[in-house]
């Protein structure tokens, strides 16, 4: 139940309707959906792999390999652009993408795929308070009513749950990135 409504929730905040792909948009639209299948690739392979290794392990060589990949990006970019930036570069990389990832595999290893996948869409709500807060951008109906069924997914997996404490590191990481 708790992953229905909250799947509903998704779907009202996005509102596949309004949703457009034409021919400018195409490459940013498939980088999106193959984002959006390695992400849940990553998900699915890293509960095994917790179970197998420690979760600072596990952590550690995704980032690395993400490191290894983005490099490739910043080969263009003229060196002093990097050390310019290089405050935001270390907080994007240590506090909103490392420590975040870090609490999200020391919660995945304690508990249940399904409740890991309900917890995970907490991150569509942080967006949009962001978004909100940080962008000016106006709270509609739908994003209420959306984040009203989400949040109450994650109420029916945290509730009687005797790792709620995992559940809620789980649910920190998202509060990290946004």
């Amino acid at each position: 139940m708790a992953i229905v409504f909250s799947f509903i929730g998704v779907l009202i905040v996005s509102d596949p309707a309004q949703i457009k792909i034409n021919p400018q948009q195409f490459y940013g639209s498939l980088f999106a959906l193959l984002g959006g299948f390695f992400y849940s690739a990553m998900a699915i392979s890293s509960k095994s792999l917790t179970q197998k290794t420690t979760p600072l392990y596990a952590a550690f060589w995704q980032y690395f390999i993400i490191i290894i990949l983005s490099f490739v990006f910043s080969l263009p970019n003229r060196p002093a652009l990097i050390f310019n930036n290089i405050v935001p570069l270390l907080y994007l990389g240590w506090a909103a993408g490392g420590l975040a990832f870090l609490l999200y595999m020391k919660g995945i290893a304690k508990v249940k795929g399904q409740i890991i996948q309900v917890i995970t869409m907490l991150e569509i709500v942080i967006g949009s308070l962001s978004g909100i807060i940080l962008l000016g951008e106006k709270l509609n109906l739908p994003t209420i009513i959306g984040g009203i069924f989400i949040l109450f997914g994650i109420f029916i997996v945290s509730a009687k749950r005797e790792n709620n404490f995992f559940v809620i590191l789980i649910g920190i990481g998202p509060m990290f990135t946004g």
